[in-house]
């Protein structure tokens, strides 16, 4: 009889691309007798994915790092990725006593550290014998690209996360079929930068070039392929029909606009079409008025007047959007807009993130209206409030219920694909209701 597995936390803090290194992390712990709980006080090791992008991903971070030593004083505390690189490419003051307390670990192979977790608790790193079931996740995130070289004044992602670097296209492929196999019903494509993949290969591809590939050999009927956020230089008018056309791809766009004023994204490094990007997201829409757009917005960036805002304002309510995602700039060390003139006081900054936040929340509700009575396609990833609730791949979180007028018939299984008519928007405006269609 095997001993049992010495359990692991394993915590996330930031991108979809950390939760993929997270995913693969777990699948490899189990090869040296270590198992990811979710019971936090049982645990001897804590990892904590960080995130370094803004202030408060990176408090939520150092949050972790004390919640894991109040649990268990005596446990050893990995903190992993983009905080542990920015770190050690910076002085460590500022970051407290618990900089002493961690282990810190680079962005590394989750095969070497998962190794590395086994050699500091002396575990043995011979393969359990006691059999755990392999995790089916209804949504696989497959990281597909790492790091990005294109230094944007305000970002930390390149000390954090190096220069670009993809998987080729032939283990991107695999991957897919393999999470198909293993019963996923969605895949999340994602990358720190997915608009580079591609551009580090020999020889070199693009995105469209991979695109084209999933395109052509995927035969899994049920298949919903999801790309994650793509810079609006890297979208082009392929990409935008891939999506327009559906499956396999899902009729979802995200685009980390930033700003809607060129002279500002110019001086943050960031040269960005405007208008280009408007003929994008008309061009979508012709094609598939119910496809959802959604774009990051950065509130208060150095250099951003009153007039400027405005102009982002304006240009955002002009177009057909489906959600904005809204950030207040967050100085970080190191980066070249921490020293920049024009610096925005950090209550204007709240300021204009809630009046951005408030213009998404009409976005939204006007694209929940455009769907409001029509079908969709459900896949089931949970419950709420005892009830199955799901993603439509359109981009729509929904609460399902019976046919119209009943009770939900029957229990739903996490990664079912079910036919329902979005009825009813919810309370809060975010999430729809939709009824099974019997």
């Amino acid at each position: 009889m095997s001993e049992p597995l010495i359990p692991v936390v394993v915590w996330t803090v930031g991108c979809r691309s950390n939760q993929a290194d997270r995913e693969a992390l777990i699948a490899e712990l189990v090869q040296h007798d270590l198992r990811s709980s979710t019971a936090e006080d049982e645990a001897l090791v804590y990892i904590i994915h960080s995130c370094c992008v803004t202030a408060e991903a990176e408090r939520d971070t150092r949050r972790l790092v004390h919640k894991a030593r109040r649990l268990n004083p005596e446990s050893k505390v990995f903190v992993y990725g983009c905080i542990a690189n920015y770190m050690l490419s910076n002085d460590y003051s500022g970051y407290g006593p618990w900089k002493d307390s961690v282990i810190l670990v680079t962005h590394t192979d989750p095969v070497i550290f998962a190794s590395r977790i086994a050699s500091e608790l002396k575990a043995s790193h011979a393969a359990t014998s006691e059999k755990i079931p392999k995790k089916t996740l209804p949504r696989a995130v497959i990281k597909i690209q790492g790091g990005c070289a294109r230094r944007c004044c305000y970002c930390v992602v390149p000390m954090a996360r190096g220069p670009g670097n993809s998987l080729a296209l032939d283990m991107v492929l695999d991957k897919i079929e393999e999470s198909f196999q293993n019963g996923s019903k969605e895949i999340v494509l994602t990358g720190i930068n997915l608009g580079d993949w591609g551009l580090d290969l020999m020889p070199q591809s693009r995105l469209d070039d991979l695109l084209e590939r999933i395109q052509a050999t995927t035969s899994h009927p049920e298949a919903r392929i999801r790309l994650s956020s793509i810079e609006p230089w890297s979208v082009s008018e392929k990409t935008a029909s891939f999506i327009s056309k559906g499956r396999p791809f899902c009729r979802h766009l995200h685009i980390p606009l930033q700003a809607g004023n060129e002279a500002l994204l110019e001086r943050m490094g960031r040269r960005t079409d405007l208008e280009r990007v408007r003929r994008i997201i008309q061009g979508i829409m012709a094609q598939e008025r119910l496809a959802a757009v959604g774009l990051d917005l950065i509130a208060g960036l150095p250099g951003e007047s009153e007039p400027s805002f405005r102009k982002t304002v304006e240009f955002v309510e002009s177009l057909d959007v489906a959600y904005l995602h809204v950030f207040g700039y967050s100085p970080r060390k190191g980066t070249r807009a921490r020293d920049m003139d024009g610096q925005v006081p950090k209550e204007e900054r709240k300021k204009r993130v809630n009046e951005l936040i408030r213009l998404g929340r009409k976005k939204t509700e006007a694209f929940l209206g455009k769907n409001q009575g029509r079908e969709a396609e459900v896949l089931v990833t949970g419950t709420y409030q005892g009830k199955p609730r799901g993603l439509t791949d359109n981009f729509i979180e929904v609460l399902i219920d019976g046919a119209k007028g009943s009770k939900c018939p029957k229990a739903m299984e996490v990664g079912e694909l079910v036919r329902i008519r979005l009825t009813d928007m919810g309370k809060s405006g975010r999430w729809m209701i939709g009824h099974i269609i019997s």
